[in-house]
């Protein structure tokens, strides 16, 4: 079972201020094609940043607050972006999360395939882990853009969740980190050229399956320098 969100992160747009996090988000990121990616046991699932993610903001952030406290033993949340509309029990059990979903609506229509899948079982603190890579990005945008925000609270939270053992986007990171992010870019526009469409998943059922292959072998191919590396006492 497996879980991951894949992140090409955008360049943002200006703003000079907005009314919280969530606005921030809506403007920066308006004119951005890149979008996320969430895995769920192998079914990849688009979201938009200046739609989807701006809106699951405040459900979001919540969500990785109580399952990092020691007392956490479950939640439902319920998501809502019309394009991600879905309902998840998250469970405790030890140091791992069971994520019970009852799928509505996604981009590509893809909720049969998610119900098939059954829960996911994660560890929580790579649950922690996937989501911070996308709250830090955002936080960074915000500081660097040095938008005015009107209600800091969401964004306070959510720069208080970067910091739990997370390098920022200034420090430096482990090449292969760079290597996937690139290769992962570069295979999205490829597609993207080749399809003739504006995103991968808007091409025929093949097109998609030969990007979703693209991007799994990109992750193997990156997991198993990292294994060589790890063999040889490099990384």
């Amino acid at each position: 079972m497996s879980f991951r969100v894949q992140a090409v992160f955008p360049d943002a747009g200006a703003c000079e201020s907005a009314a919280d996090m969530a606005d921030a988000v809506g403007e920066m990121y308006a004119s951005a094609n890149e979008q996320l990616v969430l895995v769920w046991n192998d079914v990849a699932v688009r979201l938009t940043y200046d739609y989807d993610l701006a809106v699951m903001l405040d459900d979001l952030v919540p969500l990785l607050e109580d399952v990092l406290d020691p007392e956490f033993s479950g939640t439902e949340v319920r998501w809502g972006p019309d394009t991600f509309a879905a309902e998840w029990m998250v469970l405790r059990e030890d140091d791992f999360l069971r994520i019970r979903a009852r799928w509505h609506s996604t981009h590509g229509n893809c909720e049969a395939k998610l119900a098939e899948q059954g829960d996911v079982v994660v560890d929580t603190e790579h649950f922690v882990w996937e989501w911070s890579k996308v709250l830090r990005r955002v936080v960074w945008d915000i500081e660097t853009r040095k938008v005015k925000l009107e209600d800091e609270d969401l964004y306070l939270r959510a720069k208080a969740l970067t910091r739990a053992g997370l390098p920022s986007p200034s420090e430096p990171v482990h090449p292969l980190v760079v290597k996937r992010a690139r290769l992962s870019s570069e295979w999205f526009y490829e597609c993207r050229a080749r399809f003739g469409v504006d995103d991968p998943w808007e091409g025929t059922p093949e097109q998609e399956a030969e990007y979703e292959a693209g991007m799994a072998a990109i992750y193997a191919r990156i997991s198993e320098e990292y294994a060589v590396e790890l063999r040889e006492g490099t990384g």
